[in-house]
């Protein structure tokens, strides 16, 4: 017995489908029954074959892999939180705009005028903030490795400078027996370095979300405040209803504001000689803000007021 199929299994895209009513009719009549089970059925179009064939059995194992990670208890809450998918709590958003209602309150209520005409701020804290620590130990870890960075690179010297200008200016101020206030913090500082600044290649920034091992740092315990950035639009956008537009720059603006001085032992940092010494060891001198940063007042988040 010698057949030929019309169909060896090319892969081809179907050109024509025959329903149950014309089958019959392009069938001849001759087919073979094959020891397989399959039959061989001999059509207009050529030889085709139908029928089942005999299941193989195989052997099938079964494998399962298990992957676990750590998940940080802090992030944990996120994991059901409703603005992971897109949608906000009416009663968390009322509160965090009672809370930052609160919070602009509380500018308006303590910020005043000095005797130099300079506005004086205070820092926002939270209702029954938790005790905050020192971070003694973390800031001077940052600060051997900020220095070893800076001598590397060659760049110890302008940064150094930096302090030596706000020593000068009144930016910051030498603390005396530092040991006789136990309510202090001090923040680390990094140098951040962009040499297509024209003006300014490195600057210095500070670290208020650094804090020791199981306790807070100095972020936790502030208020965030409102949210202004949303307002930028509509702000650029009056500007520019107006034929004449008037635009002015304040030398290093951040540095105008002057923070309260109960306040200002929570912003202490560890600064450098020019002998690659902390001031004037074991920390009896260390300097201290005289006026704060905008972006410290608001956790970096929104520079207002």
């Amino acid at each position: 017995m010698n057949i030929s199929l019309s169909d060896v299994g090319h892969i081809a895209p179907i050109e024509i489908l025959f329903g149950a009513d014309v089958e019959g009719k392009l069938y001849t009549g001759r087919k073979y029954q094959l020891q397989c089970g399959l039959v061989a059925i001999e059509t207009l179009l050529g030889w085709t074959l139908m029928g089942k064939v005999p299941a193989v059995a195989s052997n099938f194992s079964t494998s399962m892999m298990s992957i676990s990670w750590f998940v940080d208890n802090s992030s944990v809450a996120k994991l059901w939180e409703l603005d992971v998918i897109g949608i906000t709590d009416p009663v968390e958003k009322l509160t965090r705009e009672v809370t930052a209602k609160e919070a602009k309150n509380f500018f308006y209520e303590t910020v005043r005028c000095d005797s130099e005409g300079r506005y004086e701020v205070m820092l926002p804290w939270l209702n029954e903030y938790p005790i905050i620590s020192d971070n003694l130990v973390v800031a001077r870890r940052r600060l051997d490795t900020t220095l070893n960075k800076l001598e590397k690179s060659n760049l110890f010297e302008s940064y150094n400078l930096i302090f030596n200008e706000w020593l000068n200016e009144g930016v910051i101020k030498i603390v005396n027996n530092p040991e006789e206030n136990n309510c202090v913090h001090y923040l680390p500082h990094r140098p951040v370095i962009k040499n297509s600044s024209e003006t300014t290649k490195i600057r210095l920034v500070f670290d208020a979300s650094s804090h020791e091992q199981g306790r807070p740092s100095l972020n936790q315990c502030l208020e965030v405040g409102p949210n202004l950035i949303e307002l930028i639009p509509s702000v650029l956008l009056r500007f520019r209803q107006q034929k004449i537009g008037v635009v002015s720059d304040i030398r290093k603006a951040f540095l105008q504001i002057s923070v309260h001085s109960k306040d200002r032992d929570f912003l202490r940092f560890l600064g450098l000689n020019d002998e690659r010494k902390e001031f004037v060891c074991p920390l009896k001198e260390l300097p201290i803000f005289e006026r704060i940063f905008f972006k410290f007042l608001f956790i970096q988040k929104t520079e207002i007021f």
